[in-house]
């Protein structure tokens, strides 16, 4: 519970990756980004978000965060 007069926050979640945002197939039932609260308004934002994409294993293969930078994973199954 938030204190009085303090507004909520929003956290948004967004679903669907497709090979034109970086993924490997297409799928709805797959996270591509989290959107966080605006600092002015609370609401979730598209300017404040981390983006995913995955490969035909349905496996995170990278991270963009907010500030822009991307991570890549990479997944070794050779030692499987």
């Amino acid at each position: 519970m938030q204190p009085a007069g303090t507004p909520s926050r929003v956290t948004g979640y967004g679903y669907g990756v497709s090979p034109a945002t970086g993924s490997a197939f297409t799928s709805n039932d797959i996270l591509a980004e989290t959107r966080y609260p605006d600092p002015a308004t609370g609401q979730d934002s598209a300017a404040e978000r981390d983006r995913y994409t995955t490969n035909a294993l349905g496996e995170r293969t990278s991270i963009t965060d907010r500030a822009g930078t991307t991570r890549s994973f990479s997944f070794d199954m050779a030692g499987c």
